[in-house]
């Protein structure tokens, strides 16, 4: 990029001040045995926008790290960028415990994979744990898994995991629940966890396949993760539930540390709304500036944010932020305040006028209900129309399970596949039309992004180039 510093890639990637250093070929060989393999789920997730996105899996590589630090073998086993089949991997791994993360319309992904191994390695000590787990464990209660992180993530696993090494036994883990081989499940009540404290993520993996990661028109992205929970409390969102509805963010050095040495030049901070308080951001540019970083800069923020950041987004601009992922759900003020937005459809307007004066691509993300009717999607698709809103991408109103909206809304699932909560299926029944005219309605409004040709054309140039190159 014009004006970017270039860095010329080494094996020699670390922390400048000292903390922790990485090196790409840090994970195991596939062809030697480790203690832990960590694996991601995964299937295919068809056309949208999501398709010109393959990212690192962070939360993997943040286990990896505390492998490392409890003296553990570890890989990962990443089908996104490994064709190499789950029965070749565990028969060189030879792996003594897998551990599993995802989403939930990963878990039937997940369950199989139990299964598989179980039948592969019926030594192997099999742990789930992600998001899904911690909303909702009782649906893997029925698996072949022996322990379920419900409760402190990382941290938790890093308890296990000392415990593991030191007495071969992963039963009665804070946050966990456990199984016994001749038994019922036990549950672990959890105890208060400080994910700040975690190592940085090991980027080994993400070295090892550097050119496959990207986002949209962007790669290779890495993924960093500066604070932990939201302080918001959106209606339809999950992230309030984890991390104990707390809002806890990274030690600025910390994060500006980890941000300098990672061997990419594109960054996507993935903390659920990164403008949360500017005052800390102001402090994080301000460090990033001392130390000459030069990285694109990929951020998720509210429009109210933007708003009242109106006069601090030049200097967002010049720490280096690019693109801006803004949720702004909805343009009618009642389903906004149904939402709990605490903006308005006039600060939705006005966050995109300013990012766009700013330089800075905004990207819209909107929710549209099971219950909107014709008028709601003419009227979205004319307000993305009039505010020049050239990237943008939709989302249909899934409830999850293990969340209060969930059951409020049991009564109109009309799915059970976990498949369909990936936000682009219907998993209630449509109010004002028929499932097809809906999803007539939702993909015609989903298609206006096609006018914005140079975008759509830099997407598939890429994703076409990751295809044709060989895994690195």
């Amino acid at each position: 990029m014009p004006g970017m510093r270039t860095r010329r890639l080494t094996k020699d990637y670390g922390w400048r001040h000292g903390a922790c250093r990485i090196a790409p070929l840090k994970e195991v060989s596939m062809s030697s045995g480790v203690d832990v393999l960590l694996v991601r789920p995964h299937h295919d997730q068809g056309l949208s926008l999501l398709a010109g996105i393959c990212c690192e899996p962070l939360e993997l590589e943040q286990l990896a790290a505390v492998a490392g630090a409890e003296g553990c073998r570890w890989a990962i086993y990443d089908p996104l960028v490994d064709r190499r089949s789950l029965r070749r991997v565990l028969r060189h791994t030879e792996p003594k415990l897998v551990a599993i993360t995802g989403y939930h319309p990963m878990r039937l992904v997940m369950i199989d994979l139990a299964r598989r191994i179980h039948n592969l390695s019926p030594a192997v000590v099999l742990v789930a744990g992600g998001v899904d787990v911690a909303l909702d464990p009782e649906a893997y209660t029925q698996s072949d898994f022996d322990v379920l992180v419900h409760h402190g993530g990382a941290v938790t696993f890093q308890v296990l995991l000392a415990q593991w090494r030191r007495t071969g036994q992963v039963a009665k883990v804070p946050g966990t629940l456990h199984r016994p081989r001749d038994g019922g499940w036990i549950r672990q009540a959890p105890q208060a966890v400080d994910s700040t404290t975690l190592p940085p993520p090991d980027r080994s993996h993400f070295l090892n396949h550097r050119s496959q990661f990207n986002y949209l028109d962007y790669g290779p992205v890495a993924l960093l993760k500066s604070a932990y929970g939201c302080p918001y409390d959106c209606r339809f969102c999950c992230c309030k539930l984890l991390n104990d509805g707390h809002y806890a963010a990274r030690p600025v050095l910390a994060v500006v540390a980890e941000l300098e040495g990672l061997p990419a030049e594109t960054v996507w901070i993935v903390d659920d709304t990164f403008l949360a308080d500017m005052a800390r951001v102001n402090v994080l540019a301000a460090e990033i500036e001392r130390r000459g970083i030069r990285k694109q800069l990929i951020i998720y923020a509210r429009a109210g944010e933007v708003v009242r950041a109106a006069a601090s987004l030049s200097r967002l601009k010049q720490m280096g932020i690019v693109e801006i992922i803004v949720g702004l759900e909805a343009v009618d003020p009642e389903r906004l305040a149904a939402y709990k937005k605490q903006c308005s459809a006039d600060d939705n307007a006005r966050c995109i006028a300013l990012l766009r004066d700013a330089g800075i691509r905004c990207i819209g993300l909107f929710m549209i209900e099971p219950d909107a009717t014709v008028a709601e999607f003419r009227q979205l698709r004319e307000w993305i129309r009039e505010n020049r809103l050239d990237v943008f991408s939709m989302s249909i109103f899934s409830p999850f399970p293990g969340t209060d909206d969930f059951s409020q809304y049991r009564h109109r699932i009309c799915t059970d596949n976990p498949r369909h909560w990936d936000l682009r299926h219907l998993v209630m029944r449509p109010t004002h039309m028929g499932r097809l005219a809906f999803y007539w309605r939702f993909y015609a409004v989903s298609a206006g992004i096609l006018r914005n040709r140079a975008f759509v054309w830099r997407v598939l140039s890429r994703r076409f180039n990751q295809r044709r190159r060989p895994h690195a």
